[in-house]
């Protein structure tokens, strides 16, 4: 369980660890969504596929307990980088046997709910990587626009903006063309207000990459219980206690 730390304010997640922890894990959570799908995807289809020779039982029971420990690690992951609680150890069924232990670990709620949080992990990802390289991008440019005057900016008509600079050139359509025309007219307000939308959109990314990770937490929190997990809160010591 992660200790308790106090609530990141909007300005001071620029300086928290955590959050740009955060923003890294939904990043990398693309290509491990698609992992742990693929993941899931060939360990039930081989089980079910190669059941009848008996071969498959064998790699449904290994594929069940490495799914579950799996789970369990990612969901750890997320709660430790957001400074959260994370889920406990799913305690294996006990059994005398293989087919006993099959058994129970085919009738474990906690089996089948694993699978659910791996198969969730791929939208949860998608979601996370497009959402914050979008606000990323957009606010770094927005940032990078406002702080270097390295180039000179000109109207292209129809909402297109031209840059120039000595390394290249590049045009780009901001869709606005009052915008554009403003940013030429008054280069200094326009590349203050563009630093600091910039500043403003990346301490936003920082606190949703937060908020996703959380989430992504508080989800592994739910599916990832035993069968003797208790759903109430944590103990309340009282005074005498203490």
């Amino acid at each position: 369980m992660p200790p308790s730390t106090p609530e990141t304010g909007f300005l001071e997640v620029a300086l928290s660890p955590r959050a740009y922890g955060a923003l890294a894990y939904q990043i990398a959570g693309l290509p491990l969504g698609i992992a742990t799908f693929t993941w899931v995807a060939t360990g039930l289809s081989l089980s079910f596929g190669l059941s009848f020779i008996g071969v498959g039982l064998i790699l449904g029971m290994a594929y069940l307990l490495a799914s579950r420990a799996m789970a369990v690690g990612q969901g750890r992951l997320a709660a430790y980088i957001s400074a959260e609680e994370g889920p406990a150890a799913l305690p294996l069924p006990t059994a005398a046997g293989f087919w006993a232990r099959l058994g129970a670990l085919l009738k474990d709620p906690a089996s089948w709910t694993a699978q659910v949080y791996l198969l969730l992990r791929m939208p949860l990802g998608i979601l996370g990587f497009t959402l914050l390289i979008t606000l990323l991008s957009l606010s770094l440019s927005a940032l990078f626009l406002g702080l270097f005057p390295w180039y000179h900016l000109e109207s292209a008509g129809n909402g297109l903006v031209h840059l120039q600079s000595r390394h290249g050139s590049m045009t780009c359509d901001l869709g606005m063309d009052a915008l554009v025309q403003a940013f030429i007219r008054h280069p200094g307000p326009a590349r203050l207000t563009a630093a600091a939308v910039g500043f403003l959109g990346f301490l936003a990314t920082l606190h949703i990459s937060l908020g996703l990770t959380r989430l992504e937490a508080a989800l592994a929190r739910l599916l990832l219980r035993g069968r003797n997990s208790k759903k109430k809160g944590r103990p309340v010591m009282n005074s005498d206690e203490q």
